[in-house]
């Protein structure tokens, strides 16, 4: 077992495919770009309609997905009631994994010894009695290596045309994510949030590689995925996942589900967080669809019980749960290369690399530099990456001739190159391959022929990861334990129960660092045991339909619904509302203890092994 840590890495598509605001110009481009598109029945005419793919209609309005080019798409828009938005792009919030270190307390003594995690105690989820009934889970994630024997057996999924197998992790991120919320209580490896044979999971893929061809995580393929999971009869949605753009059509789909299904929606907050602005208060950017209105936005604790340094701080953070040192379970198939190093006079330096390759074939340790392995990306090309974020006919096939070559003159690693600068860096290429192959950021010149280069790469049954990603996946479990007490519970109650007794870190109240705080689902089972109403109402939100006699909390203040209506503004005057009073629960901090986690983060074995994380996602490879 190899004992190295993942390097930084970020995901070339999310910066090259960024939603970017169309203007009406007088010449108009006639370039296509993908848009989603949702309208009411008659109002796109036939000839545009043409252009579209319905995705899904609901009642009179329908949501599509389409080429269209700038005209049509600005005629699309100064229709009343139509919404148009590129279709733009999200990145798994991976945080960072370190395989388990090869001494005394390794990832072997999993196989015969059974860790029940720090964050099970920290949470009082192990304090809930024994799951029993069954609360569907949907996972949108990388896939999953289903075969791995710490996982449900009886775990179901979505095939996709655009990411294939769902039970194919992409590389270990989606396997890491299911084993905190369900890795099976056995004997061996480590236990989950639903560690009884009563999880229920479904697993919706959405992406192929890593850095490769399907890397990029499109909404509409969100979309696609959330519907799924909707239709299967999940109850609880977990998205470890994230981009900076805002979606209407995204939010449509998400309130309409948490009202008329009762879903609870589970996103991780971002890795995104910086050090500058814990210090100074100043807030981080907000990530969707972890900031959407009917989502819990999880942030990260480290091993201290305080914010973690990556976990964002922004006024959409709902709750934080333990998000460093996480144990839990990993692709078992998947090649993921840690560094590349190339001799020189001085001995071997560290190369800086993106891995293109699936992770299918286990890479080289040594190898010697082959002529016919190495290929140059010209500037042509680049363009094509960064213009249409996908490859020509004729560089795909040049590529695709390269590895023929290299196979056939004995060589066992392609070498990709491109001539970049100190301010541009390309993070993937889309090109499928499953030949170990890397993009090299560095010289060409600096890998002549017949020079060594050294691999080291690691491939394990478990990995100890950091990041919200993990965070959400405990929030996901416990909630989905916390309602096996009882199905018949509501969305709402659910998520009040945990609000009102989570333990209030930071400031009193809810704040923009812990959110309503860590929460305690122990206290939120006995809540709920004892049917305690909620002390306010719920904040008004503009895109809920509320009917005769329902209350609302705006701006402190307290108002009745007169008739049904939906995104008028509750004030005096309002002939639909009613003023009744104030309410302010933004400052209860029920369990408040001192502002202090640390007593709760009680590490064991594996958990206390020094993990340093400097990779910004649990991918392929990101050295460098």
């Amino acid at each position: 077992m190899k004992k190295q840590i993942i390097r930084s890495k970020n995901y070339l598509m999310v910066i090259l495919f960024s939603l970017v605001p169309l203007c009406i110009h007088s010449h108009e481009s006639t370039d296509e770009k993908e848009y989603l598109v949702q309208f009411q029945s008659g109002q796109i005419d036939n000839a545009l309609s043409q252009n579209l793919n319905i995705l899904w209609r609901r009642d009179n309005v329908s949501f599509a997905k389409g080429k269209l080019n700038q005209k049509q798409a600005n005629a699309l828009r100064v229709l009343p009631g139509v919404v148009v938005e590129e279709n733009s792009s999200l990145s798994l919030n991976a945080g960072s994994i370190k395989s388990l270190p090869s001494i005394a307390n390794n990832a072997d003594v999993l196989a015969y010894d059974e860790l029940e995690p720090y964050w099970l105690r920290a949470t009082a989820i192990e304090q809930l009695p024994h799951a029993v009934q069954n609360v569907p889970v949907c996972v949108i994630d990388s896939g999953l290596d289903a075969g791995h024997p710490d996982l449900p057996s009886s775990t179901s999924g979505y095939h996709s045309t655009y990411a294939g197998f769902w039970d194919k992790d992409a590389f270990s991120h989606g396997t890491h994510i299911a084993g905190i919320i369900a890795a099976q209580e056995n004997g061996v490896g480590v236990k989950g949030a639903l560690s009884e044979s009563t999880a229920n999971l479904h697993i919706s893929k959405l992406i192929k590689t890593a850095n490769g061809e399907g890397s990029i995580i499109w909404g509409s393929n969100l979309i696609e995925a959330i519907e799924v999971c909707a239709s299967v009869g999940a109850k609880v949605i977990n998205m470890s996942l994230s981009g900076e753009h805002y979606s209407r059509v995204m939010v449509e789909v998400i309130d309409r589900l948490s009202y008329d299904k009762g879903i609870i929606f589970v996103g991780a907050a971002g890795n995104h967080g910086s050090g500058a602005g814990k210090s100074s208060g100043d807030h981080d950017a907000k990530h969707y669809p972890a900031s959407y209105h009917n989502v819990l936005s999880v942030g990260a604790l480290n091993d201290k019980g305080s914010v973690a340094d990556f976990s964002p701080i922004n006024n959409k953070i709902d709750f934080v749960t333990p998000g460093t040192k996480i144990v839990s379970t990993a692709n078992r198939y998947h090649f993921a290369i840690q560094s590349v190093e190339l001799e020189t006079a001085q001995g071997f330096t560290s190369i800086a690399y993106t891995q293109i390759d699936a992770g299918i074939s286990e890479p080289p340790e040594r190898v010697v530099v082959n002529e016919s392995c190495k290929y140059t990306l010209a500037g042509n090309v680049l363009s094509d990456v960064l213009d249409a974020g996908d490859l020509t006919e004729e560089t795909y096939l040049v590529l695709k001739n390269v590895e023929r070559s290299c196979k056939e003159d004995g060589g066992e690693f392609v070498i990709i190159n491109y001539l970049g600068s100190e301010n541009f860096r390309l993070y993937g290429l889309p090109f499928y391959t499953e030949f170990p192959t890397v993009l090299v950021h560095t010289s060409p010149e600096l890998f002549s022929t017949n020079s060594q280069i050294r691999l080291s790469y690691f491939n394990d049954s478990y990995v100890v990861g950091a990041g919200t990603s993990q965070a959400a996946a405990i929030m996901t479990g416990g909630i989905a334990k916390l309602w096996s007490q009882n199905t018949d519970w509501t969305r709402d109650e659910i998520v009040n129960a945990l609000k009102q007794t989570s333990l209030d870190l930071g400031k009193v109240g809810k704040d923009s660092q812990y959110g309503y705080g860590l929460p305690n689902f122990a206290k939120a089972y006995d809540y709920l045991l004892t049917e305690q109403t909620q002390t306010c109402p719920q904040e008004w939100y503009s895109n809920k339909a509320y009917q005769k006699g329902q209350k609302v909390v705006y701006n402190g203040a307290v108002f009745v619904s007169n008739y049904w209506s939906k995104g008028e503004l509750p004030h005096v005057n309002s002939t639909k509302w009613t003023s009744d009073g104030y309410c302010d629960s933004s400052t209860s901090s029920p369990q408040s203890v001192g502002n202090d986690a640390f007593h709760l983060m009680n590490l064991t074995g594996l958990e206390m092994e020094d993990a340093q994380y400097s990779c910004k996602g649990l991918t392929l490879g990101c050295g460098g």
